[in-house]
């Protein structure tokens, strides 16, 4: 009697059991197909066994698999991860100027094919920097394996960022040694050299330096596979994109156009600024660029006032005055300070004056001289000559310069004439001389 207690429980257990349990098939037409495998319901259960009879792939198409990219070889399927597009982002302060440092590359990072791309904004500017430009990008990584840091790339460019706004871009290909196919780096490092003028009271100091933005602090991932194609957009419309036999990505510059950062012939600072720099350079406290009729040229930065230095003195027989006009700032090649010498009394025993030379001196060097060999003899007469000032390759120089007469007077003391040589001397103010050629 047990016995067919403990069976008839069974038989109910098992009914239930079963009467739980969903059914995965009826057919085989129930089961889902897996390529490169047969499929057959047994007992409602799918099975699936490889099929011998056809490849698993034909083309790459037929390899799928979410996350992974699918290679078709030999009728086989072989997956690799689907590189993520990682994205860093930096400010850097330069000197008081602010940089924008972005870079975008794939981890993981395949060096047979990829490209780190690199944009750099310049966001702030100062008037002490100017002709800021890029010479130099390398990416830097520490190996744990041979314990050292070493250059994973470097290109040399020359990329200039004139003012606030302006966008450079440069795609660097990392290239190093290694015998392995694949590897990790640490602190994986953005170097960007540069270089600028330091500009202070109309003088430029140039000077160079860097800046270091860390792209991967932990790991970066990289690894090599050959390509065996290639899709090349930079997104810069002043490139030329072309793969190349190795399936490697080229960027050619345009040549001859605007925007390429190189600055052609038929462009200049006011038909294309973006490659020439702009043309409102401050060259000094009185000097400025300018466009004029599309060119870039030097004119005053503020209105020149007129000056006028009078001299009135007494020698043995003759009275003389002298007056000196000029501009400050003076326009050297322009500009020319104006000078008139009056006889305004004379003795009846001076018979004439004689101005031989007029010069301009700044300590023992000469700036300008007229020779003259003007004669002065009845009161009233005068001498009216005009004098440079030379130009120089400072856009401003600040000059104190004296007028220096040479003279001869002749005299008659009752036994005959005599001629006397004699000079004198004036100091002029402190003229700022500039050059706008």
């Amino acid at each position: 009697m047990l016995r067919k207690l403990v069976l008839f429980v069974f038989v109910v257990f098992l009914a239930i059991l079963v009467s739980c349990t969903k059914s995965e098939c009826s057919v085989s037409d129930d089961c889902a197909t897996h390529l490169g495998s047969t499929v057959s319901c047994v007992h409602s259960v799918c099975v699936y066994q490889n099929s011998t009879s056809r490849a698993e792939c034909q083309k790459n198409s037929d390899c799928v698999r979410e996350g992974f990219d699918g290679l078709c070889k030999g009728g086989s399927c072989a997956f690799t991860e689907k590189p993520k597009l990682k994205y860093v982002t930096s400010t850097e302060r330069v000197h008081g100027v602010l940089l924008g440092v972005a870079s975008t590359f794939n981890q993981k990072f395949n060096v047979a094919q990829d490209e780190l791309s690199v944009k750099i904004t310049l966001q702030e500017g100062v008037k002490d920097v100017e002709n800021l430009r890029i010479k130099r990008i390398d990416v830097e990584g520490y190996d744990s394996v041979g314990r050292q840091s070493i250059i994973l790339g470097s290109d040399r460019v020359d990329l200039s960022l004139w003012q606030v706004g302006d966008v450079v871009s440069h795609a660097i290909r990392l290239d190093f040694p290694r015998s392995e196919s694949q590897g990790k780096f640490q602190d994986v490092t953005l170097i960007v050299a540069y270089e600028y003028d330091a500009v202070s009271f109309g003088s430029k100091d140039h000077r160079s330096d860097s800046v270091r933005v860390v792209l991967s602090r932990d790991s970066f991932d990289w690894f090599s596979v050959h390509p065996t194609s290639c899709v090349c957009d930079d997104k810069d419309p002043l490139t030329i994109d072309s793969c190349d036999a190795s399936f490697v990505c080229k960027h050619t510059q345009v040549q001859n156009v605007c925007g390429n950062f190189v600055c052609e012939r038929g462009e200049n600072k006011c038909s294309c600024a973006r490659d020439c720099g702009p043309c409102n350079a401050v060259l000094g406290l009185f000097v400025k660029e300018n466009c004029v009729e599309n060119s870039c040229v030097r004119v005053l930065s503020s209105e020149q006032a007129p000056k006028t230095v009078i001299d009135e003195r007494s020698f043995t027989g003759f009275k003389l005055t002298t007056r000196m006009t000029y501009a400050n700032p003076f326009v050297a090649g322009k500009n020319v300070v104006h000078v008139e010498l009056s006889l305004f009394d004379k003795e009846a025993r001076v018979s004439q004056l004689r101005i031989t030379t007029v010069q301009l001196r700044e300590g023992n060097v000469l700036l300008s001289e007229v020779a003259l060999k003007k004669l002065l003899i009845s009161v009233g007469s005068k001498a009216i000559l005009d004098l440079p000032l030379p130009s120089n390759s400072a856009s401003q120089k600040e000059v104190v310069p004296r007028l220096v007469v040479n003279y001869e007077v002749t005299t008659d003391g009752g036994v005959g004439a005599t001629v006397e040589k004699s000079s004198f001397e004036k100091d002029l103010e402190r003229i700022s001389v500039v050059t706008l050629e």
